[in-house]
């Protein structure tokens, strides 16, 4: 997509009698560019005159009310001039688009431009008692990411590029736009948008599309995009990334509607850290029609071995259903053979999540709606094998809504912690496999379960609430966990409003290693998070990243 910040212009929408203009004069005509405010098409009355685009002012600060970068506008028809007053929500009300008969007469008008007090000499325009000027001479005064796509003939408007947001340019298509649609979804899918941290004064951004994988590598200082790899799918499906020691992983997979032994449904590939294919590992004969079904795929590295935790729908069984569970195999790296270990058993099992800690112990984390219906944790280790339910949610075996997505799973120097979102499950009357019975709406409280590392399970895993949503007419998105040190971490997510109906950006909050709140919760209110990314830790910062319409946005939290 070919892209450059470009000169447009706004126009004041006031109504002005008796304004005093010049003698110069222009033919205005309707401009034809569509305008996007954040990757959401808005509507702004606009023209074009000597070949640059003029908008009203009031359009602007109606679409920017709810933003970083709001502002108010006034008439002072007293002395003559236009009173703009920065990071002012905007007191006026959206007008109605009018266009008149193109060409149009446009005089350029003398009317003064006051901005937070300041008078500013801006050339504008009037066209029928309706004043304009030019975005460019604003865009000082108002903080406003503005990008041209001609091939588009497209506008786009960011907000929040003042604040730890950088737009820049990425490979392939730009056009799966993540969002944080997994808020309330039954399960999980697959992870296609990873980032990983080259610890070389770069870092990479994997970005799984239809039948390729983009690799983008950017300078870790500057954020240029430094090279670009495309890398073919090995099988029709794609599982996961994992960026290893010495080599990265990628997973692929393929659907077995025959039931045969011989197909293979996990491919499991080793590539340099330039993406060299190195070798592969084929597994077969795994009871699979369907991999990476209704769930997702997450790997670890430990002692020469590759972990592979994810999902699969399994043969017919004698009820005559396909049923779903969790499956995991190992690789071992060296000879890439397969090392078929079933690690832990959930069913259905809609989220997968492993790490392996300092001793080598293997934590896995499920979100279970029937064997258990729990978040459920297994730690494996050399001398045990334990089994701990974090989060029993109520309801009937197999009922598919169950009032809780997980996001995230970590561990300190003397717990396991997990985040999730949930429903207040006293409010609701009923579960089954399409809806919660009881509820107004789908409010849910950003919780962290903590479990001791020397629990013994007699002890129930600690639940600590960060939000307090439900009766507030709020819900927080699927939230993400962030290890900024052996004992500290970052819990992100994002806050919805239903009454008004809005979205009130990024949530974040630093706790220590038992889970234990240290921070104030922080506001970022023109952040977005993905449903894929995990937030990662670069340079002291905590990134991830969004495709958008212009290019691709990387979001940044200073940790300190």
């Amino acid at each position: 997509m070919k892209k450059r910040a470009i000169t447009i212009f706004v126009a004041v929408i006031l109504t002005i009698a008796g304004i005093q203009v010049c003698a110069y004069a222009a033919d205005a005509v309707k401009t034809e560019s569509s305008i996007y405010l954040n990757d959401s098409r808005v509507s702004i009355d606009g023209y074009n005159i000597n070949g640059n685009n003029y908008f009203k002012l009031r359009d602007l600060a109606y679409a920017l009310r709810d933003t970083t970068s709001c502002f108010d506008v006034e008439w002072n028809a007293e002395s003559d001039q236009v009173e703009l007053m920065t990071q002012k929500a905007y007191s006026g009300y959206a007008d109605e688009i009018r266009w008149w008969i193109s060409p149009v007469y446009a005089a350029e008008t003398t009317s003064a431009l006051l901005i937070d007090g300041q008078k500013i000499d801006i050339t504008a325009y009037n066209i029928n008692d309706y004043n304009y000027y030019k975005l460019r001479d604003l865009g000082e005064f108002i903080p406003l990411g503005i990008y041209w796509d001609e091939a588009e003939d497209s506008i786009y408007l960011y907000t929040g590029l003042d604040n730890g947001c950088v737009l820049t340019d990425g490979n392939g298509k730009m056009s799966r736009l993540m969002s944080t649609s997994k808020s309330t979804d039954r399960w999980s899918t697959v992870i296609r948008s990873y980032m990983c941290d080259n610890e070389d004064g770069t870092f990479s951004v994997i970005d799984a599309e239809n039948d390729k994988i983009y690799v983008d590598t950017y300078d870790t200082e500057t954020d240029e995009l430094l090279t670009t790899y495309e890398i073919p799918y090995e099988l029709e499906l794609f599982g996961g990334f994992y960026s290893g020691e010495k080599y990265n992983f990628i997973v692929y997979g393929q659907n077995n509607n025959e039931e045969d032994d011989n197909k293979v449904t996990f491919k499991t590939v080793k590539y340099s850290k330039d993406w060299e294919k190195i070798g592969a590992a084929d597994y077969k004969g795994n009871n699979t029609i369907h991999p990476f079904d209704a769930g997702t795929l997450r790997m670890a590295e430990n002692n020469g071995y590759l972990y592979v935790r994810t999902c699969h729908e399994m043969y017919t069984s004698s009820d005559g259903l396909n049923h779903q569970s969790n499956m995991a195999y190992q690789v071992d790296i060296e000879s890439m053979k397969i090392i078929t270990n079933s690690m832990s058993y959930v069913s259905h099992s809609f989220n997968q999540f492993i790490k392996i800690n300092e001793n080598g112990d293997i934590i896995l984390v499920d979100h279970g709606d029937a064997y258990p219906r729990s978040i459920v944790m297994t730690v494996l280790s050399d001398e045990n094998y334990e089994t701990q339910k974090l989060f029993e949610i109520p309801g009937p075996i197999g009922a598919n809504c169950t009032g809780v997505t997980v996001g995230g799973l970590e561990f300190s120097q003397d717990s396991y912690l997990v985040a999730i979102n949930t429903i207040d499950h006293t409010k609701a009357s009923g579960y089954d496999s399409f809806n919660i019975f009881g509820l107004d709406k789908d409010e849910r409280d950003i919780v962290l379960l903590v479990s001791k590392r020397d629990n013994n399970q007699t002890q129930k895993a600690k639940q600590i609430y960060l939000t307090d949503y439900p009766d507030n007419n709020k819900l927080g998105s699927t939230p993400y966990l962030v290890k900024l040190d052996d004992d500290r971490f970052m819990v992100l997510w994002e806050e919805f409003n239903y009454e008004p109906s809005k979205d009130n950006g990024v949530k974040y909050v630093e706790v220590d290693g038992n889970g234990e709140v240290i921070s104030s919760v922080q506001s970022l209110p023109d952040m977005r998070l993905s449903s894929d990314c995990q937030p990662i830790v670069i340079n002291d910062e905590v990134v991830w990243y969004i495709n958008k319409k212009a290019g691709r946005m990387f979001y940044k939290i200073p940790i300190d």
